[in-house]
């Protein structure tokens, strides 16, 4: 039996993050996607733009609605070798499972939205696997369906699958100029 994260980090994290500036955006408040707006990064206008301009994040957002799993998607400059992308996952605690997106910023948006829908792939295989319950379970469902690109970083078909179609539909639907 694999253990859990408690909720109350999870709760003291998503706390930490409003009190520092940011604030939790979903348009729908039963939404299990979940956008964290700090210091002029608003990760919930990209999550709008994105289910606007591209249909299959946008029913990568509705499967999500129907597991058990919330994802927070912020944007975070983590240094200079920083990917497009990253999953975390934060822990568990009242029948929901938390995991964290981190997207760079200083990317072009159709790239971060790509990035995005492929986060949100590997987000939906977490859903997909009760016993993903912490790191070491969530290393270990990776070994299983992914390849180990870098020393613990893993990649899986369905994701990068997902980033290549997200990016034929962004490219046939013009994006509105927004701020950011």
């Amino acid at each position: 039996m694999s253990a859990s994260v408690p909720l109350g980090p999870v709760v003291a994290w998503i706390l930490l993050a409003t009190l520092a500036g940011g604030r939790c955006y979903a348009s729908d408040r039963k939404a299990h996607v979940r956008g964290i707006n700090r210091a002029g990064w608003d990760a919930g206008a990209l999550l709008a733009e994105a289910a606007r301009r591209c249909p299959s994040l946008r029913d990568a957002l509705a499967a999500l609605d129907k597991t058990n799993v919330i994802v927070l998607v912020e944007f975070k400059d983590v240094g200079p070798r920083q990917p497009p992308g990253a999953l975390h996952y934060i822990g568990t605690g009242h029948g929901y499972r938390y995991v964290q997106i981190i997207l760079f910023p200083f990317a072009r948006r159709n790239e971060q939205i790509a990035t995005l829908a492929h986060e949100l792939q590997h987000a939906m295989e977490i859903a997909a696997d009760p016993s993903v319950r912490d790191q070491a379970s969530l290393r270990e469902l990776y070994r299983r369906i992914g390849d180990e690109v870098e020393d613990n970083i893993f990649e899986t078909d369905l994701a990068r699958q997902a980033y290549r179609l997200a990016i034929g539909e962004l490219t046939s639907t013009p994006a509105r100029t927004e701020k950011r």
